[in-house]
This record gives C-alpha cells, sequence and structure tokens, in this order.
C-alpha cells in the first residue's frame, strides 16, 4: 500500500527544502527532505562534514522537528569537480579569526 501524502503535508516538505537551499547556498547538492514516523530525514550530497553538519542544525531549526537521520553524503574534493575551493568559498559562511590573548606567543 502507497502512502499518499496530504497537499499540506507536501507543501510543507517544499517549504523546509527551499528555505534550507537559500540558506545552504552551493554547499549542499541534490537536498531531498522526508518525515518518517522518527522525524526529520534530509539526504543530498556535500563536500564537507562541517556542511553535513551545519545542513542538520539548520534542517532541525528550520522545520522544528527532529533530524532521524542525516543521509547527506560527504564526497572527497580529489573525486569530484563539484567539490572545488571556490565552492567552499561562500562569504556568508566564511568563518571568524579566532581573537588573540594577551598571553598569546607572537
Amino acid at each position: 500500500m502507497v502512502e499518499k501524502r496530504s497537499e499540506p503535508a507536501v507543501n510543507a516538505l517544499e517549504a523546509i527544502e527551499q528555505r534550507l537551499q537559500r540558506q545552504l547556498g552551493t554547499r549542499i547538492r541534490q537536498l531531498r527532505v522526508s518525515i518518517e514516523p522518527n522525524g526529520l530525514v534530509i539526504s543530498g550530497r556535500c563536500c564537507s562534514y562541517h556542511d553535513k553538519q551545519l545542513a542538520q542544525h539548520l534542517a532541525a531549526d528550520v522545520s522544528r522537528l527532529n533530524v532521524a537521520d542525516n543521509r547527506i553524503e560527504v564526497e572527497s574534493m580529489v573525486t569530484n569537480g563539484a567539490c572545488s575551493m571556490d565552492s567552499l568559498m561562500d562569504p556568508r559562511f566564511a568563518s571568524r579569526p579566532i581573537p588573540r590573548t594577551t598571553g598569546d606567543a607572537e
């Protein structure tokens, strides 16, 4: 028996996917979101474990649901041309330098 999703449920999933795509930019490719009995399931492809973790936290925040399974695959920069340094240099996610304390050596 195939379970049919109601129109509002489909629209809600699409809204979550769109919002994640806007916030993540090119960090996650082929992003898909589904809801299973345990909670939200996210899948797709990315270039780093940091991006995978970021997507999981954003998915939980955006959906207000538990992320039951993060099926995003982390691909090697060597084997996948989509994982170039240019795609990793999104200024929206640039890390800030760690402030130095007075006791740090020069």
